[in-house]
């Protein structure tokens, strides 16, 4: 299975692709030097495999590194970056 996260440059949300394929999309809204997560969706047939997680982290870690303030308004985003709180911190 090949996998990979990529950036929209036109919207700035993130998909990750299994295969070639969308898997799922993490919508982002930057404005302010804050990027909000208001949701956060897996196709279907790609569910119970972590992918959301994958997707949730590596938009996050994207995020960070461009200094942005994190929050997560999506409940799954929000209970997967509980777990990595170094994520929501400001990295300026």
């Amino acid at each position: 299975m090949n996998e990979s996260v990529q950036q929209d440059p036109r919207t700035g949300s993130f998909e990750i692709l299994v295969d070639g394929e969308t898997a799922g999309r993490m919508e982002v809204v930057t404005d302010d030097g804050r990027a909000t997560i208001p949701h956060v969706w897996v196709e279907p047939r790609f569910e119970g495999r972590g992918i959301g997680t994958r997707l949730v982290v590596a938009g996050a870690e994207r995020l960070h590194a461009d200094g942005l303030a994190i929050r997560p308004v999506c409940s799954f985003a929000a209970r997967v970056l509980r777990a990595r709180p170094d994520l929501t911190e400001v990295s300026r």
